[in-house]
């Protein structure tokens, strides 16, 4: 290299654009084309995933609060109606609830039924709010590093299959991420410059926001702290004390059950997080209690859920971004990483179901996939390659991570990487194939109804009361054929003796006990993903007559 050249000042990084539209297009394209794929694919009797186990109650309760609203006007903030309203679910803060019960509203085809929810329509927004998370990430990677880092990034959000397989869900797995991530940009906002109690403040509202959707939401306090001591030294403190306040606030007042007995509501909330009913989760070829699942459960799963070419790229972006460009946003985002994995590593923290309790960590990792991709685009050694080919490689390259989510539709909660080989080798290797009944779909639904025409189906594992009453209040095939679905009680002493038909979506941390009772049962119909069973219909005592009003449908069937 010529002294003249090792004499110019360091460029700009790649796609840094003036205008604040160019800047920006590459996010608002990636969150537009999400938002349609995730639209186009959310009936459970169509495109979409089925249903799962804590859709109803969130979508009822959010009706139910939107109703409640509408009703009784002003009135709705009077004590008797805080109570009407809010005493059955105090387990949750109500943001998120109250987001799918407006979107709901829109669309409800029962608007006078108080128990009767769509979920097709209520799950619109996740769809919405995964869709604004990619903007968010998106923005935050162009300030760090220009606006290609910014476009890589959102489509790297886009293209996470556990991401985009939870936009598809009434519940407030989505709308927790994306808040904590949009409360995560205003603190990067807040510390970039030498910033004000202010600034603190305003960024303290969204992480307020965090709050009020879910218990998640509290983990910010500790990156907030991180953040502007770090960047700030002492100056920081009144900033994160200006922050807490503002977050507090927020907190406080969007949740008019905390307004009657405030420490002593505060405190039965917090409970919340450890007076609870154990749930299973199978890590490692056995099932444990949540609260023993070994310390690296989080970190294992954060790396085999995820693409391997954005685990690659996040790498890059982690290592070499943090050195060179060490600044509000990075730091933000390595923080916001730090608490969430180390806080569910924590022993004795429960942690269940996938890596739905810590979703929120893949935005932030996706911010240094957009750091990384334009650190390779820019600095690796390929000085030979115009920059134009460059830019293709690593398009190809990024679009060559989204063939998991396509191969594995609409099951993507099931997907693993190639790290592990895939699905076949996660199942090989002991990790949980499916967890929340998602795989029990349209497709094998209309087989069932089929089959088992005015019969009772089992349906099993059965983790949440009327968990099959939803599945079934929400099946077109069933009602057509006035199969019935009845949930799998454990209490019985025979829960099969009453009914020929079995229908097993494969939570293997709960299904032990059943697969002992499945001696001579024969798979009637079974939904697979790259050579693993995800779900199966059970027909059991194959040598049984069925009932009369059974027979006809019955004996059409293959």
């Amino acid at each position: 290299m010529s002294a003249a050249a090792a004499a110019k000042p360091p460029s700009a990084p790649i796609g840094r654009e003036r205008s604040l539209l160019r800047a920006y297009r590459g996010p608002i394209v990636v969150a537009l084309l999400a938002l349609f794929a995730t639209a186009l694919t959310l009936s459970p009797s169509g495109y979409g995933p089925g249903v799962t186990c804590d859709e109803y109650y969130d979508a009822l309760a959010g009706k139910r609060l939107v109703q409640s609203f509408l009703r009784h006007g002003v009135g709705f903030f009077t004590a008797p109606v805080i109570h009407e309203t809010f005493d059955w679910q105090t387990k949750h803060p109500p943001l998120g609830r109250w987001l799918l019960g407006w979107v709901h509203a829109f669309g409800d085809p029962l608007p006078g039924e108080p128990n009767a929810v769509w979920l097709p329509v209520a799950r619109l927004a996740s769809a919405i709010e995964f869709a604004a998370m990619i903007l968010v990430v998106g923005w935050l990677a162009t300030r760090w590093a220009g606006a290609l880092a910014g476009t890589l990034a959102s489509f790297s959000l886009a293209t996470m299959p556990r991401c985009f397989g939870h936009a598809h869900f009434a519940t407030l797995d989505t709308p927790t991420a994306m808040f904590f991530t949009l409360a995560l940009a205003g603190l990067a906002w807040a510390a970039e410059t030498s910033g004000t109690a202010r600034r603190a403040a305003l960024a303290g509202v969204l992480a307020g926001l965090a709050m009020a959707t879910k218990l998640h939401g509290l983990l910010l306090a500790p990156v907030a702290l991180l953040v502007f001591v770090c960047l700030k030294r002492r100056h920081g403190l009144p900033a994160f004390a200006a922050w807490s306040l503002a977050a507090a606030a927020v907190f406080f007042v969007s949740w008019p059950w905390l307004w009657l007995a405030p420490w002593d509501h505060l405190r039965q909330f917090l409970g919340t997080a450890t007076q609870r009913q154990s749930l299973h989760v199978f890590y490692l070829d056995r099932s444990w209690n949540d609260f023993e699942a070994p310390w690296h459960y989080p970190a294992v799963m954060f790396a085999v859920c995820q693409p391997p070419g954005w685990l690659l790229l996040g790498c890059v972006g982690l290592i070499v971004g943090l050195r060179k460009h060490r600044g509000a946003v990075a730091c933000s985002a390595a923080s916001g990483l730090l608490v969430v994995l180390g806080v569910f590593s924590w022993p004795g923290v429960p942690v269940y179901d996938g890596v739905r309790l810590f979703l929120m960590a893949f935005p932030l990792w996706s911010v240094f996939v957009g750091a990384g991709s334009a650190a390779v685009i820019d600095r690796f050694p390929w000085e030979r390659w115009r920059l134009p080919w460059r830019v293709v490689f690593v398009a190809v390259l990024a679009a060559t991570q989204a063939t998991g989510l396509i191969a594995l539709h609409p099951f993507q909660l099931s997907y693993y990487n190639l790290l592990i080989g895939g699905l076949q080798g996660a199942e090989r290797l002991g990790f949980e194939t499916t967890y929340w009944g998602d795989t029990i779909q349209g497709e094998l639904l209309t087989i069932a109804a089929a089959q088992a025409s005015g019969e009772t189906i089992i349906y099993a594992p059965h983790l949440a009361p009327f968990q099959a009453e939803t599945v079934e209040a929400t099946s077109p095939e069933l009602a057509a054929t006035t199969a019935h679905l009845a949930g799998w009680d454990s209490s019985q002493a025979d829960p099969l003796r009453t009914a020929r038909w079995l229908l097993v979506y494969r939570r293997r941390a709960d299904l032990a006990e059943i697969e002992r009772r499945l001696a001579g049962a024969a798979v009637v119909a079974e939904i697979s993903r790259q050579g693993v069973w995800l779900a199966r219909l059970y027909r059991l005592n194959p040598s049984a007559e069925p009932p009369p009003a059974a027979q006809t449908s019955a004996s059409q069937s293959p």
